[in-house]
């Protein structure tokens, strides 16, 4: 997830957000007034943001005491979006 692109499509009521991953896209529609639409944008910013930086940590602590991090991305990222 480190290399996390965004594009953006606007439209009167729709803001459609995709979010690109080395190897996976998502397509995020908000539906809602202006000031709605930025305040679901800033959270999805915001949650990627913490999700990177905690997949980043657990692989640092898997790599010093396993000495490998396969998967570590994928369960932390899968825990994290059940926990949201």
């Amino acid at each position: 997830m480190d290399s996390t692109s965004r594009q953006y499509c606007r439209s009167q009521y729709v803001l459609s957000v995709i979010i690109s991953t080395a190897n996976r896209k998502a397509l995020l529609k908000v539906i809602g007034r202006e000031s709605d639409r930025k305040i679901a944008l800033d959270t999805i910013n915001m949650l990627v943001t913490v999700c990177q930086q905690g997949i980043k940590r657990e692989k640092a602590r898997a790599k010093s005491q396993f000495g490998e991090a396969a998967g570590v991305e994928l369960a932390y990222a899968s825990g994290f979006i059940k926990q949201a």
